[in-house]
């Protein structure tokens, strides 16, 4: 923001006319905003640790601070089928694929990989007939999980499990400090998920339905505890306090354009509860 006239102004910009960027996410770890490109590419950015100081032209006694500078800092290829979402973890970075969720250091240095077609369908048991295939279902979403105990600054901030979303009914549970690529808990959510937000408590999945189910934090049971009706459309986000005492979703709402018609056409508009 610019001091001086109490408003936000553009100081770098960046141009890219290979791959348009599909996510973005800044690593507080080690101050580096990570971009996502739609052919699966990942670049970095470093922030310098200098901040100068430039005479405002329009007071002589103001000095307006400069943003810091940023220097590339990495760039490789992360997954073949585009990155929808990006989730640091201290040293390493997760990116969300398609088909595939890479772990990976800075550098691109890969750690672990969990792929679609490895998921069981929710309710059957492991076997070649009951993995889901990539052509038809996707991943959506993921969210780390994380103790809520310990805070940001400590080692144990870091997340050994996570939880992702797919297009299908099922959403899977992952061990981060395990090489195994098959999920450690399968979920029967009913509905494509759009967003999952966990506080370690709880954990939030957002139904393209409307519908939010409340999951254990704490993998205790892979059954869904609640269901809140959120909308009567789709739900597009959703954010949960810490200490899981408040949910707040945005979506749509479906209402009728002639409410004492039963087939008459339904407009939506957005909504927030």
């Amino acid at each position: 923001p610019n001091a001086y006239y109490n408003r936000w102004s553009d100081h770098t910009s960046f141009i890219n006319d290979t791959s348009p960027l599909t996510a973005l996410e800044y690593d507080n770890c080690f101050d580096l905003l990570w971009m996502a490109h739609a052919n699966g590419r990942l670049t970095s950015y470093s922030f310098s640790d200098e901040v100068q100081y430039f005479e405002n032209q329009t007071e002589d006694s103001m000095y307006t601070p400069t943003p810091p500078s940023m220097y590339p800092f990495s760039s490789f290829p992360a997954t073949a089928d585009g990155i929808m979402q990006l989730l640091p973890n201290q040293n390493t970075l997760i990116a969300v694929g398609c088909s595939k969720i890479r772990m990976m250091t800075h550098g691109g240095g890969g750690l672990g990989s969990w792929r679609i077609d490895h998921c069981p369908r929710p309710n059957m048991m492991h076997g070649g007939m009951n993995m889901l295939s990539s052509a038809d279902t996707a991943f959506t979403c993921a969210d780390l999980i994380r103790d809520p105990l310990f805070p940001r600054t400590s080692s144990a901030y870091v997340a050994s499990s996570l939880i992702a979303g797919t297009s299908s009914a099922g959403a899977y549970l992952f061990d981060l400090t395990q090489s195994v690529d098959s999920p450690i808990m399968v979920y029967n959510v009913f509905q494509p998920t759009v967003k999952i937000q966990s506080n370690g408590h709880l954990i939030a999945v957002a139904g393209q339905d409307g519908n939010i189910r409340i999951l254990d934090g704490k993998f205790r049971s892979p059954d869904v505890t609640k269901m809140i009706e959120a909308h009567s459309g789709s739900i597009r986000d959703v954010c949960m306090q810490s200490d899981g005492r408040t949910l707040i979703t945005c979506g749509t709402s479906k209402r009728a354009i002639n409410p004492y018609d039963p087939k008459s056409p339904c407009h939506y508009s957005n909504d927030v509860q």
